[in-house]
């Protein structure tokens, strides 16, 4: 379940993960130019933390207005931040 922030990446992101065979639930897809990152995205990820919950999904994604910072909402609602996900 992605969540983009209304970023640069909100079409390329839910494509390549249902290619992969992932059932993709966007939110936070309706950008206008003016609303990047409110609201949602890795910066205010409470959004997608309920969905996960609400839809009971496996995990959520969430990335930062030019996706180059993610937050993983695991099956729990656990915030796992994205410098752990890339650390050795």
């Amino acid at each position: 379940m992605p969540n983009k922030a209304r970023t640069s990446a909100y079409r390329v992101i839910p494509e390549a993960l249902w290619e992969l065979g992932a059932e993709v639930i966007s939110i936070g897809v309706d950008p206008d130019g003016f609303n990047i990152n409110k609201d949602c995205g890795s910066t205010e990820p409470e959004a997608l933390r309920r969905k996960v919950l609400e839809l009971r999904a496996d995990i959520g994604i969430a990335l930062d207005g030019d996706a180059d910072r993610v937050v993983i909402v695991d099956e729990l609602g656990h915030l796992v931040d994205g410098g752990i996900n890339c650390s050795p």
